[in-house]
């Protein structure tokens, strides 16, 4: 469902601060039709803040049922990710991924399958905006699914207005090339709140339709 070593770092300031301790549930629709959903929690304590991601997806399609979850863990500190752990089952594929940083090298595991990570990496749960890309907007993704790296590109498009839980709300509009294609909708502090892409030919959209404060 979801679709990574960056160029020369600068601090980009994409957004503010992102409100922690939250937790957000979106709508899953895959052309058109509801599919699922997609839960994102937020826990921040002692200058570390971790992220629960939990997807439950479903599609019926011409030549039976396609299902699909992940569940995910990260660890961020200072705004980079410096822990993850997930497990997601693509319709019978399964995978498992794990990420550990020590000394600002990391160690990536992706089924069964070892290799050594430099610099930061954003995750494809991309529920938070990151702290700093290249200067050419160049950004190193690892797929929360597979644990693949992925080169890619984060350009602003900038300002839009969509509706959300009820009402319409300002947002930042972000486009995601290269190795994707996903279009991507943060409100103020930098929280993702709508997402887009096309995937085997089916497009699937994230809509937030809850979000509570703790």
């Amino acid at each position: 469902m979801c679709a990574c070593h960056y160029c020369l770092l600068i601090a980009v300031g994409l957004a503010g601060r992102a409100i922690a301790d939250d937790n957000r549930v979106f709508s899953v629709h895959v052309d058109g039709k509801d599919a699922g959903q997609y839960q994102v929690r937020v826990t921040e304590k002692d200058g570390t803040t971790e992220c629960t991601v939990a997807a439950r997806v479903r599609v019926k399609t011409l030549i039976g049922n396609y299902r699909y979850s992940l569940d995910s863990q990260e660890v961020w500190k200072d705004g980079k990710l410096t822990g993850l752990r997930s497990s997601a089952d693509d319709d019978g594929t399964k995978h498992d991924v794990t990420l550990t940083t020590a000394d600002g090298v990391g160690t990536l595991k992706a089924d069964g399958k070892e290799k050594r990570v430099n610099g930061p990496v954003w995750p494809t749960t991309y529920w938070q905006l990151p702290k700093a890309v290249g200067e050419d907007g160049a950004v190193t993704l690892v797929d929360s699914d597979t644990g693949k790296l992925i080169r890619a590109k984060l350009k602003k498009v900038g300002a839009d207005k969509i509706r959300l839980l009820g009402k319409e709300q300002d947002v930042t509009k972000y486009r995601l090339s290269g190795g994707v294609d996903v279009t991507l909708w943060y409100d103020g502090g930098g929280r993702l709140v709508r997402e887009s892409f096309k995937d085997s030919g089916y497009q699937t959209v994230l809509e937030l339709t809850e979000l509570s404060d703790k």
